[in-house]
């Protein structure tokens, strides 16, 4: 499985949660439900501050609490692209998406 997910804020992972995190969520907000399907060897793209896909990881730990999930993993590529880009050619679905664009919220989706 493929995720989509926003770092638009910056939000420093790996000073929070040590070497290799790349996101975290908490259980009330937007896309948790679809980020607990997440399993090592899937690929998360992060949306960044500048609205682009720079990085993509393969998942290599996940840590799980009453606060929330923690995504590690290792850059695998580097896209490089705007992130509406993914979203149509992907046709990512998400009541937080609408016209390819993320909406206030938006935090994560999984995608095939």
């Amino acid at each position: 499985m493929n995720y989509l997910v926003n770092n638009k804020g910056n939000r420093d992972h790996v000073g929070i949660y040590g070497e290799g995190a790349i996101f975290d969520l908490q259980p009330h907000q937007h896309g948790y439900v679809d980020l607990e399907q997440a399993k090592i060897g899937d690929s998360v793209f992060v949306i960044n501050k500048k609205r682009m896909l720079e990085f993509k990881y393969e998942i290599t730990a996940i840590k799980t609490s009453a606060n929330g999930i923690v995504l590690f993993g290792n850059q695998v590529a580097n896209p490089n692209i705007f992130y509406p880009l993914l979203i149509e050619d992907k046709n990512i679905q998400s009541p937080k998406i609408k016209n390819y664009m993320i909406l206030r919220g938006f935090n994560a989706v999984a995608f095939n």
